[in-house]
C-alpha cells in the first residue's frame, strides 16, 4: 500500500505502515520473590492481519534485581506467539537477563537493559493475525530477586 503526495491517508493506511503496534507501560509481567519464585506473564495487544510485514519484534526495557545471598539464583524473560485462534509456542524460551551465584550478605546487583526478541511470521500470522504473551521469572532461594517493566514496545517489520 502507497501513500501518494497531496492524497490523504485513512486511519488504516497509516497503521498499515507503521510499525509500532503497542508501547506497554504497566506491571502486568512484573515479578518478585517473597519467600518463594514468582512467574508472571502479560498478553500484549492482538495484532490483525499484516500481510506486508514478516517479523514481529518485541523491545523489552525493564530492570531486574538481586540481593546478595550466597546460592545461585537469577531473573529470566521468555516470549510466545501464537496465530489468532491458535495455541501460544515459544519465540524464545526462558533466558537469563541476570544471574548470581555468589554474592556477600549486604550486596545488590541491578541492571537496566533492552531485550529485543524477534519471531519469524507466518503466512497464516500474516493472514489472520497474532499476539505475543511475555513472561518474567524471578528465581527465589534466598535473598530477593526480581524483575520491574519499564517499557515493553511491539512492532512489525517487513
Amino acid at each position: 500500500m502507497a501513500i501518494e503526495n497531496g492524497s490523504v491517508a485513512s486511519a488504516d493506511e497509516v497503521l498499515e505502515m507503521s510499525s509500532i503496534r503497542q508501547v506497554y507501560t504497566g506491571s502486568g509481567f512484573d515479578s518478585a520473590t517473597s519467600g518463594a519464585s514468582d512467574t508472571q506473564y502479560h498478553e500484549l495487544d492482538a495484532v490483525g492481519a499484516v500481510i506486508n510485514s514478516n517479523y514481529a519484534v518485541v523491545k523489552i526495557t525493564g530492570t531486574a534485581y538481586i540481593s546478595g545471598a550466597t546460592q545461585p539464583r537469577s531473573v529470566q524473560l521468555k516470549a510466545q506467539i501464537k496465530e489468532t485462534g491458535g495455541a501460544y509456542a515459544d519465540i524464545v524460551a526462558y533466558k537469563r537477563i541476570l544471574y548470581s551465584s555468589n554474592m556477600a550478605a549486604g550486596t545488590n546487583i541491578t541492571t537496566t537493559s533492552t531485550y529485543e526478541i524477534v519471531a519469524t511470521l507466518t503466512a497464516g500470522m500474516k493472514a489472520n493475525g497474532f499476539q505475543i504473551k511475555v513472561f518474567s521469572f524471578s528465581e527465589y532461594v534466598e535473598g530477593a530477586t526480581s524483575f520491574t517493566n519499564i517499557q515493553t514496545v511491539q512492532e512489525v517489520r517487513i
